[in-house]
């Protein structure tokens, strides 16, 4: 995140709001399948499913696609929490402790 000015209390942004942010996570990544919109199997995987798992699709699920997939989201939630105050710099996902992958809007 950044800004051109502190708030009040000399932050960016109070990461103790961001409670939004967590609850927008889980609920669409806690227990759930994400799977590219174009999966070949996708009819398959939802019949098979049958309601057990929520399903995300996105345009890609690979660890670059999921950062870009929340920064494309979470930079207009910010924008409009903070309003416009605060901008989206990066996100960063982490696959395990070795892969990572960072999207930067240019």
């Amino acid at each position: 995140m950044a800004a051109e000015e502190l708030d009040e209390n000399g932050f960016v942004y109070d990461f103790g709001k961001l409670k939004w942010f967590r609850d927008w996570l889980e609920e669409n990544f806690d227990h759930t399948l994400v799977l590219n919109e174009d999966d070949p199997s996708l009819d398959h995987i939802e019949e098979s499913i049958g309601g057990l798992s929520n399903i995300i699709k996105i345009p890609s699920c690979s660890c670059e696609g999921l950062a870009e997939f929340v920064f494309k989201r979470l930079e207009h939630m910010l924008a409009d929490e903070t309003n416009y105050r605060v901008r989206l710099v990066s996100v960063t996902v982490y696959e395990d402790e070795h892969n990572t992958a960072t999207y930067t809007e240019v």
